[in-house]
């Protein structure tokens, strides 16, 4: 095979060769020098197909970017409400006096204080979404397909503790994201 008036060897499968222009007795090195030629070997008979091979590569690269472009539009999570909370020894039982153990579970609860029993710490921050006992039922779920940092799992079970809830709307249904201040 000739490539820009160079002969240049061709392995079985009929692509050119460049382990002459890259010489060494290794099968790996010349299979590598076969599929991912080097600098040397782009600069010589490589240069003949690297026109086709950048617009390939271009067309490619355009085309993916386009397609997760268009899909993360579509896929765009709406932030519903955002709010802080102070988790106090209040928040760490339920109605029954038993200790909550899940971190959805001192949320909920944290929620119903504020809301339907009055009970608030300073740093405590009203929202409209939980102030529906439907939506606290929901606390569970929405953890599950959302995100709780594990500093502020431990702190919800502890109490003590600022954590900053967002609630998002998104095309599989609503989940939180939990943080601590």
């Amino acid at each position: 095979m000739t490539v820009n008036g160079r002969s240049v060897p061709q392995k079985q499968c009929g692509r050119p060769c460049f382990a002459r222009i890259n010489p060494c007795n290794e099968t790996f090195s010349q299979e590598r020098a076969h599929y991912a030629p080097s600098n040397e070997m782009r600069n010589t008979g490589f240069r003949a197909l690297g026109g086709y091979m950048k617009y390939k590569t271009t067309f490619f690269l355009t085309a993916a970017m386009a397609l997760s472009l268009s899909a993360g539009v579509a896929k765009a999570d709406r932030l519903v409400e955002e709010y802080n909370a102070y988790i106090g020894e209040e928040d760490l039982y339920n109605s029954y006096g038993e200790q909550l153990t899940e971190p959805w579970q001192v949320i909920r609860q944290d929620r119903a204080n504020y809301h339907r029993y009055g009970v608030t710490q300073p740093g405590d921050e009203g929202d409209s979404f939980f102030a529906s006992a439907k939506n606290r039922e929901k606390a569970e779920r929405m953890i599950e397909y959302g995100t709780i940092e594990t500093r502020a799992a431990r702190a919800l079970l502890r109490g003590g503790s600022v954590i900053n809830v967002q609630v998002f709307r998104g095309p599989d249904g609503d989940y939180i994201n939990v943080t601590v201040d």
